[in-house]
């Protein structure tokens, strides 16, 4: 009987008279995963062997659970409880490394998703420029945390040999400065501390380990290079403290949760790296996450070889309105959340930042003001709003000037010009040493006229963009870095518009020195267009020159473009930077880019090469935004299309054009329309396109109505009209069973905004769905309902699903319920009142008390 409660985790140790027989030996050890028998003559004897085991564990998780309990939201503490968005994983998956099932099934997937457009690349822009510079191609899996810990096996065997891989969740998470790495170890430290993050039912204690400062210890004291010896020394403040031997205990037993943070800053201290091997290969029980920022693991990938790698995702829509909501405003009663979120919503190039935490938390600073500020229209005006308030913040630390202290402006022009040195040099990378940062720091204050003895204001500067303004963050021992990549390129992007509307000057012919060469503005940006990694700089720098034509004449040249039209994309991606003022100016070339980037997208339609011109694809929703016009007299996609026809179409704005051709008797035509819609997004929900979509909805033919359900998803919240949900409801029902699940996650697209009654209730019948992907996608959408799904016939439903003979209908069921909020908590008692179905529903992050 004691076994089977040990099996179960209700019973972990027995104690019996010493003179007790037959106890089986494994059992007299705490290294014994099930059930531990203490002999003791005395209680007071147990005791004190209990106490030896827990005491100095108990001491650990609390000294964790106590130091991980508030992150830094741009330097103000938070709870973490209350705060914290768990992001999802992606596995980064080469291709060729896919088996032939998950293949065939990405590719009928994309097929199926072909419609989503910019929805598709949001969580990806920011590691854009990473994956160029390692120049690999991967495929992405999207997994949650909690998978990995609970089918870390599955999840990383090897498709082609089927090998399986540990059991033990070991594994590396990449991400550039910013993306949430430091803070996913903080969070998984607080929860094994807390309890809520176990592993088959243990409770774990949790090693976080810096590993700059494991590799500073060892430097001064080589012997601290074994692990149990280094956290022995770590955690010497706990009362009682473990010793090198207990953790050397928990660490065989596979007890400890370890927590690895920082592998691209180490500073290369001689037989580190190998103390690091050798702790990695000889603690394969213990569950170990190592973080890296992304361009920097090819370095070091030798030090885990068989470690799976993960990248961190950005966040949900729901997930980064909680962010909002719990935003710790300075001014909370000027602060609006629902406003910030319906901009966030309707404004296509602020979208993607939202889904990255840092880059969100600026976007909320930015809107906290005393003055009640609303969301800037462009990027270029938010970064500019964010620099300045960050530059113009209180003095935490006293900052002592060789002279007087510069302005706002003239820190400014310092940091533009640090900023473009760095990012022109030779070497992408994301970390600057010391030394090359102070390099830049003197070359910029020479060119600003400090004089040829710079150092002093070098180390003032330095001193203040760290401690004062933030923008610089990192240390001379582990590196510099700026606050996020974006703000990096902003601020080089700055710089070259400095030069360039510098009154009396040259313009763009003004000769810069950038790189260890002397060339022009030009000429520096013409060689740049090319390159991937200077896209956001060009993008961002139109949007701060006084002049913008000469650049959108330079990108727009066809003669000096490839034949996929590279150049021409990026000058679309220009367009909605410019202020509203500077549009006026450059109508024209507005409409010129317009028509020659959704002819070549049309025209690629037709020959099925839109993958060949994925460029021209995100640039969709830039074109929807600023609505140029279409001066071409005749499309050749348009013509092709309609198989033979020959007519004319008369110049019209891109909205008014296609919202036109969605009613064309072509149905060729028509299908195109639509899927124009979905790819222009959320600029396309004007009531002409609403007004049209019902019918497109109930279209006979299915690749048009196909077309039309993708593009709602698309379009947004601002698609949940009572007509278009009217007609959704009745897709829900639709016999094809790819109808039903494409209802239902456009459903999850629109999110709470399309939690009618006929919606509810066409998403619990499809929960009993016989199909799979229909029941997991009605699942996903419940997550995305709001608290309106946190109703008894749904989680009723839903707790059925928990034992659905599909493990992933399983999984979607429980994340649907985690993601309601706390209004479903009487519900499940109500309706399953077993502490078994009350753990799978809610993690103790999101509701302690039910759990418990």
């Amino acid at each position: 009987a004691a076994r089977e409660a040990a099996d179960t985790g209700l019973l972990r140790v027995a104690i019996v008279a010493a003179e007790q027989d037959g106890v089986p030996p494994g059992m007299l050890s705490p290294d014994t995963q099930r059930l531990w028998v203490i002999k003791a003559a005395t209680l007071a004897e147990a005791v004190e062997t209990l106490y030896h085991e827990y005491g100095p564990r108990h001491a650990v998780t609390t000294q964790e659970r106590d130091a991980c309990a508030h992150l830094t939201i741009l330097d103000r503490p938070v709870p973490l409880a209350t705060h914290y968005q768990t992001l999802p994983l992606l596995r980064e998956v080469k291709p060729e490394d896919l088996s032939r099932e998950d293949e065939a099934r990405r590719r009928e997937r994309h097929e199926r998703d072909a419609d989503d457009g910019p929805a598709g690349l949001r969580v990806m822009d920011i590691l854009r420029w990473e994956e160029a510079q390692r120049q690999v191609r991967v495929t992405y899996q999207r997994v949650g945390l909690d998978d990995v810990f609970t089918r870390f096996q599955e999840l990383t065997k090897d498709p082609r040999k089927q090998t399986p891989s540990s059991p033990i969740p070991r594994f590396v998470v990449l991400g550039p400065p910013g993306s949430g790495k430091s803070t996913l170890v903080q969070s998984l430290a607080w929860q094994a501390a807390t309890g809520s993050r176990t592993l088959a039912g243990k409770r774990l204690v949790p090693a976080r380990v810096r590993l700059t400062q494991w590799e500073a210890a060892v430097e001064v004291d080589e012997r601290l290079g074994y692990l149990p010896a280094y956290l022995a020394h770590q955690y010497q403040a706990a009362t009682p403290a473990p010793s090198a031997a207990q953790w050397g205990d928990w660490l065989r037993r596979g007890d400890v949760l370890l927590l690895l943070d920082g592998l691209d800053e180490l500073a290369g201290v001689r037989g580190f790296r190998e103390a690091l091997q050798t702790a990695l290969r000889a603690h394969t029980a213990c569950p170990t996450v190592l973080t890296c920022r992304t361009v920097s693991y090819e370095q070091h990938k030798a030090v885990c070889p068989d470690f799976p790698v993960f990248t961190l995702d950005g966040l949900e829509d729901a997930q980064r309105d909680a962010f909002i909501r719990a935003f710790p405003a300075d001014h909370a009663d000027r602060f609006q959340p629902q406003p910030l979120m319906d901009q966030l919503n309707r404004t296509p190039t602020m979208r993607p930042l939202a889904a990255n935490p840092l880059l969100l938390s600026i976007i909320c600073f930015v809107v906290d003001d005393r003055q009640g500020a609303m969301l800037p229209a462009t990027r270029g005006e938010l970064y500019d709003h964010a620099v300045n308030k960050l530059l113009a913040r209180g003095k935490r630390v006293e900052i002592h000037y060789p002279g007087e202290e510069p302005s706002l402006d003239e820190k400014r022009a310092v940091v533009e010009h640090v900023a473009l040195h760095l990012f022109a040099g030779a070497e992408p990378s994301l970390t600057f040493a010391g030394q090359t940062l102070t390099k830049a720091l003197k070359d910029a204050l020479r060119e600003l006229g400090y004089g040829d003895a710079p150092a002093p204001w070098a180390n003032s500067i330095r001193a203040d963009l760290v401690q004062t303004s933030g923008l610089l963050r990192g240390d001379a021992k582990r590196g510099y870095f700026f606050l996020h990549l974006t703000l990096h390129e902003y601020l080089a992007a700055a710089a070259l518009a400095r030069f360039v509307n510098a009154p009396g000057g040259e313009g763009w012919e003004t000769e810069i020195e950038v790189g260890s060469r002397r060339r022009t503005v030009r000429d520096l940006v013409d060689h740049k267009a090319w390159d991937a990694r200077w896209q956001e700089v060009i993008t961002l720098l139109a949007g701060q020159v006084a002049d913008p034509r000469p650049l959108l004449d330079l990108l727009s040249n066809e003669a000096r473009d490839d034949v996929f039209r590279h150049r021409l994309a990026v000058a679309a991606l220009c367009l909605p930077e410019l202020p509203t003022t500077r549009q006026a100016w450059v109508e024209d070339q507005i409409d010129r880019i317009t028509t020659a980037a959704f002819d070549l997208w049309w025209q690629a339609l037709y020959d099925n090469t839109q993958r060949a011109f994925d460029r021209l694809l995100r640039a969709l929703p830039s074109l929807g935004q600023v609505n140029g016009r279409l001066l071409s007299p005749r499309w050749n996609g348009l013509h092709r299309l309609a198989k033979g026809e020959k007519r004319s179409l008369r110049p019209a704005h891109l909205l008014e054009a296609v919202a036109s051709l969605l009613g064309d008797h072509n149905r060729y035509v028509q299908w195109a329309a639509v899927k124009a819609v979905g790819g222009l997004g959320s600029a396309a929900a004007t009531e002409s396109f609403l007004s049209r979509l019902p019918d497109l909805l109930s279209n006979p033919d299915g690749q048009v109505q196909w077309a039309a359900v993708n593009a709602v998803r698309g379009l947004g919240s601002a698609a949940a009209t009572k007509t278009i949900l009217s007609r959704l409801a009745e897709l829900l029902r639709n016999r094809d069973r790819h109808v039903r699940e494409a209802a239902v996650k456009a459903v999850g697209g629109l999110g709470s905004a399309a939690a009618t009654e006929t919606i509810l209730s066409g998403v619990i019948d499809l929960l009993r769905d016989p199909e799979k992907p229909v029941r997991e996608a009605a699942v996903e959408a419940v997550g995305k309902l709001g608290s309106a799904a946190a109703m008894e016939s749904f989680l009723s439903r839903l707790a059925h699903l928990l034992r659905d003979p599909e493990e992933p209908v399983r999984e979607a069921a429980a994340r649907a319920m985690g993601a309601l909020d706390r209004q479903g908590i009487r519900v499940v008692k109500e309706v399953h009142r077993t502490g078994e179905v009350a753990l799978a529903v809610f993690t103790k992050r999101t509701v302690p008390e039910l759990s418990q």
